[in-house]
């Protein structure tokens, strides 16, 4: 079991744990501030403001879900989250995660293939802390991109992100950063624009281990990434970084601004 400050997971059935990675990712989420300035502008035109629809692809545990529910409890708009996830076990803890949560109304979890949705240009974001081999067992870049996701590719994946997001949606997802830069070639191909990129070192003088990247979908499924010349100095997206341990094994500062919403110990 994993206490959060405003909720619990259990984790027992599920294969995959509550990770770093997820808190990180979850913590990192800008849902609530990005949906709520999107509302501003519509709001100074109209008095009604319009409920949002997240997807969490592959809930497991239903951790990412909980957060963003946590993240946009004061939302000026309802936000809905659909959580889907395959293994039938996991699917049952994420219910009951959810079921004993003070969200428990705007969370929903779905036993079903993310390949199998068709809810076209239906969700406003969605986030992902999507399954994939490490780098020490598959030494081939492009042979461990095509392994990852049980028959389906990438660009599969992201197609299928095409078509269930509205236009404008954002998608955010943390991955290994030794195949961050081709996945975010991957995604321009398929009409999502990368706008933010956190660099993930697990100590100092260690390189990034894990990337967070956050996309915007474009209309067009057509290559938007770095729309800029090779002579541009400033990236087309904000680039950030973070270091989880200090020199002396202790939580970074940054680390625990980042999580200390749900972090206990923080």
């Amino acid at each position: 079991m994993f206490k959060c400050k405003q909720f619990t997971v259990k984790q027992d059935l599920a294969a995959m744990k509550v990770s770093t990675d997820s808190l990180i990712l979850g913590s990192w989420s800008q849902l609530a501030d990005l949906l709520d300035e999107d509302d501003n502008k519509l709001n100074s035109a109209s008095s009604l403001a319009a409920s949002h629809h997240v997807l969490d692809i592959g809930t497991g545990t239903g951790i990412l879900s909980l957060m963003l529910a946590q993240k946009t409890q004061a939302s000026l708009s309802p936000v809905y989250l659909d959580a889907i996830e395959l293994d039938s076990a996991a699917c049952q803890q994420a219910e009951d995660n959810f079921i004993n949560s003070k969200w428990r109304d705007r969370l929903a979890v779905r036993q079903v293939n993310f390949f199998d949705l068709q809810q076209s240009d239906y969700y406003s974001w969605a986030i992902a802390n999507p399954p994939y081999f490490s780098s020490d067992n598959c030494s081939d870049q492009q042979r461990q991109l095509a392994r990852q996701l049980q028959g389906n590719s990438w660009s599969d994946w992201f197609t299928q992100c095409h078509l269930v997001l509205k236009n404008k949606a954002k998608l955010e997802m943390i991955i290994p950063a030794d195949i961050a830069d081709k996945l975010v070639s991957i995604a321009g191909e398929k009409g999502f624009n990368l706008i933010a990129r956190l660099d993930i070192m697990p100590a100092p003088n260690k390189a990034a281990k894990r990337v967070c990247l956050r996309f915007e979908k474009s209309a067009d499924q057509i290559n938007h990434y770095r729309c800029e010349s090779k002579f541009d100095r400033e990236p087309a997206y904000q680039q950030q970084s973070l270091l989880i341990y200090q020199q002396d094994n202790q939580y970074s500062p940054a680390y625990k601004a980042l999580c200390k919403a749900f972090y206990l110990k923080f």
